[in-house]
């Protein structure tokens, strides 16, 4: 017999409950995460919406390319951020099921 395992052990208790708690708290920044990630699909999705997808090379139409670049390298800059998050959102998740998984593996043998 395991010494503690007959009454419980109130140190391996405490670290369950604070394992998860920190699973918890993760397990919110990864949400706030994915909602920054999708909000800024949505911005993203709006500001092409008001796009002009056409190209001006006609005679009085110059005046339009200074927005279109601007608008282009504001897609851009957003297109980054959102696969950076993107990134970020996956790897973060993937790491919070790595550390719960390995967080049963070890209550198992407590």
């Amino acid at each position: 017999m395991i010494p503690g395992k007959l009454f419980g052990d109130p140190l391996a208790a405490r670290s369950c409950e604070a394992a998860t708690k920190s699973n918890t708290e993760l397990a919110h920044y990864r949400a706030v995460l994915g909602i920054a990630t999708l909000a800024l699909a949505l911005y993203r999705i709006i500001l092409a919406l008001h796009e002009d997808d056409y190209v001006h090379l006609a005679a009085g139409e110059e005046r339009l390319i200074p927005g279109q670049v601007a608008a282009f390298r504001k897609l851009g800059l957003i297109d980054r951020w959102g696969m950076t998050l993107t990134v970020a959102t996956v790897m973060f998740g993937m790491a919070l099921a790595a550390f719960y998984l390995y967080q049963v593996f070890l209550s198992q043998y407590r």
